[in-house]
Order: C-alpha cells, then structure tokens, then sequence
C-alpha cells in the first residue's frame, strides 16, 4: 500500500526553519541493494539495471527492474543479454533507451571494460545490439541527449590509484537514425569520469564535476555544452560548503527545472557525510549558486539510481558509505524548491556587484543582525578553489580587489563560515 505522507522535517536551512517538505514513499526496491548502476525514465516508468556492492561481491550485476509510479510496484524483467555490468550508465533518445560501455567485474584486464551498444525495446523486454562505441572502451562515462541524438562524453579505463590508463576527454555523438558515431571536439578541460550531465530547455547541456580514477583530482567546474554548435561554454564553479573551500567529486542527483540548475548528493571526497545533505542551486539566468544546507529531505545516497518525469523526481537504491538502501521516493521539485525559496527569502536579495575595481555586497538587513555574532564575510577564490582575498562585510560591504591579479574569481558570501551565495566576478 502507497505510504504518502508529509515529512514535517524541521532542518534548518541556514537558520530557516522549513515546517513541510512532501515526498512520497514509494515501494521499496525487492532485488539486492546497489549503486553505479544505470537507470533512465521512460513512458512514465524508472528502469534499473547492473550495478554493483562494495566491497562485498559482486563486483556487478545483470539483473533488470522497473517501476511503476501508477501501481507502486517493481518488476523484476529478463536479465540484461550483454551481462553483468557496473560504472554504467543510460540514455533516452528520442523514446528509445540506449546503454552499454561499463565494467564487467572480471578483474582488471582491459578486457573487463567494454564498448558495446545496446537499445531497450520496453514492448517486448528485449535489448537490440546496435553499431559499437568506436571510441575506447571505458567505465563510468556521461552520457545525455540532445536535439534528437545522444552522447558520450569522458570515462575512464584506468583501474585503481596506482593504475595506468586515461581519463578521456572525447566526446562522441550517436545518430539513432543512422546508427552511426561521430567524434566531436574534444572537452577543453580535464577527462574525468562520473560527469552529471543535465539538459537544458534550449538545447544546450549542463555538464560538470566528477573526478580523476586515481582519486587525485577532484573536480568543481560547471559548464554548458552546445551541441549544434559543439562549444562549450564556462560557469561560475560549483560553491564550497563548510568543509571545503570548492566542492569536488561525482553528483548522483542533477536536474534542470524552472530555469534553475539543482545538485546534490555530491560525493565530497575525504569529507564527511553531511555534505550530502547540501542542496545546491543556480539561478540560470543571474548564473549565481545559492546552497541550502541540511536540504536534502531523503540523506546521504551515493550513486543511486533516478530518473526525472516532468517535475518528479524518482530515487532509489545507493548507499552511505556503509550501508545499501532499498528506499524508492517520489519528490515532487516544484513544492520542494518553493519550500526552499520561501523559508530563504533574504538568500535571494543578496547581490555582489563589481566597479572600479571595488566588489559591493549588498545584503538584507533581517540576515546581517541573524549573523552579526558569528560574522560575515566576502571570500573570493580562485576558479581551481585557491583562496584569493577575504573581506569582512561586517565592518564594510565594500571590498578593494586592485591588488588582485587580473582574471576570474568565484565570490562566495559566508556567514561563520557557512555559504549562503556565490557567483563568479572578473577582476
């Protein structure tokens, strides 16, 4: 039987105390618990396949589930003909689902990694192997759609910290229609595996994050890709939380929704579990991050499976570093960032304008007496996250940056250390 109830979740955001937040409990998931699998929407319905537990075995899976929204059920379908597989992922292009590349769990030989393509055919429960990736094969790339044809971009095939390989930057384009890959310009930034990639309403993909295999380099950076146009084009980073000046690492839930980009359950290496728990958001067209701290109404998931059906949002499965969950929920985006909006209403009204080599932060009253104890402060940093200047906005809103080296900085207004606001400003 449906549980829908509303989680009276009294975390405060920043300070705000927000009374209600809806979700809808769904079914749990019935087969074993699981994360870096792949999973897509399709016709109203979240399918869920491979994955993988840690560090228990397997190292991947080959069964294939799917839920229902309307019924509340899972369904356990025909095991996937290309076999078990883990750091994959899936995508829909045009109400067809495709999916392939991705580990097998067969140790580390290059030949446990794989460039086969595959499209799902819900009507009969089939797989169909369509023409191969040429490009080499990997695990965890980021795959998207846009303008009728799909994409791969990154991955990896190395294996382990200690391990040779690439981190690949290559992006590649497939025609449904023709069954045929194209290469297109490389990524101007660093390969990475473990990317979020989230359509936007005018063609263009946000595309950011993800790290190194090696566990080396930790990734910030947000951009938006054009692929008509195969361009890419630079935004303001993804801000820091209290532990970390810039945040880095892999992102299991990524949408865009009433002209704002959401993050969260980001996988902040070597820092602790709460920041999981930080929802970010950026408002595409002032391109300023507002973080919410303590948001995440569901908790600490990594790599889950979920799925986005017009303003729902569907998410299962993933672990907490310790444990694998079989909790299936249905958020409903549009309540969840009105409750958001309207519990932080002082967030929006800060602004940080730059002229004559001066930065004015402009700041609501009501929020500069709540943190007049702990302070408030305009830190600038550089785009890899390098603390620049800090200015304290308690004793001016004005702040000299002539001594700076010309270029692009990332402000981040902070209250006692936490982030309320952040945007980028060019020196």
């Amino acid at each position: 039987m449906k549980k829908c109830f509303t989680l009276l979740l009294t975390f405060f955001l920043l300070g705000f105390a927000v009374q209600a937040q809806t979700l809808t409990q769904q079914a749990d998931f019935p087969g074993d618990g699981r994360f870096r699998c792949f999973s897509f929407m399709l016709d109203g319905k979240l399918y869920v396949g491979g994955g993988r537990q840690y560090p228990a075995e397997p190292p991947a899976m080959a069964d294939f589930w799917v839920f229902d929204p309307a019924a509340n059920a899972w369904t356990q379908l025909n095991d996937l003909p290309f076999g078990a597989r883990s750091n994959i992922r899936a995508v829909v292009v045009n109400g067809k689902a495709y999916s392939g590349l991705g580990y097998d769990g067969n140790g580390t030989s290059p030949s446990s990694l794989h460039n086969d393509w595959w499209q799902y055919q819900p009507q009969t429960d089939t797989w169909v192997q369509k023409a191969d990736f040429p490009g080499d094969a990997r695990y965890q790339p980021t795959l998207f759609a846009s303008g009728g044809k799909g994409y791969v971009f990154g991955g990896s095939n190395q294996f382990g910290s200690s391990g040779t390989g690439i981190m690949f930057k290559d992006v590649w384009e497939y025609d449904t229609q023709t069954d045929a890959w194209t290469q297109k310009a490389d990524f101007s930034g660093d390969g990475r595996i473990a990317a979020f990639a989230a359509p936007d309403t005018d063609g263009g993909v946000f595309i950011g994050l993800g790290y190194e295999g090696s566990l080396t380099n930790f990734f910030s950076d947000v951009w938006k890709y054009f692929p008509t146009t195969d361009t890419w084009q630079s935004l303001p980073p993804l801000p820091g939380t209290a532990n970390v000046p810039v945040i880095d690492g892999g992102c299991s839930f990524y949408a865009v929704y009433n002209g704002k980009l959401l993050l969260s359950n980001i996988n902040l290496y070597a820092t602790v579990f709460e920041d999981y728990l930080t929802y970010f958001v950026l408002d595409i067209n002032s391109q300023t991050w507002t973080a919410y701290e303590n948001a995440n109404p569901i908790g600490s998931r990594d790599d889950w499976a979920f799925g986005i059906d017009n303003s729902k949002a569907y998410m299962s499965l993933g672990w907490d570093g310790s444990t694998f969950y079989a909790e299936t929920w249905e958020l409903e985006m549009a309540d969840f960032l009105t409750a958001l909006e309207t519990a932080n209403p002082e967030l929006a009204a800060i602004t940080v304008t730059a002229a004559n080599g001066t930065l004015t932060a402009n700041l609501p009253q009501e929020l500069a007496q709540k943190y007049a104890q702990q302070g408030i402060s305009l830190v600038l940093y550089t785009l890899n996250g390098q603390k620049a200047a800090a200015y304290n906005l308690s004793e001016t809103p004005i702040c000299n940056i002539t001594h700076l080296p010309q270029g692009a900085y990332v402000w981040a207004v902070q209250a006692g250390g936490k982030l309320l606001k952040s945007g980028r400003v060019v020196r």
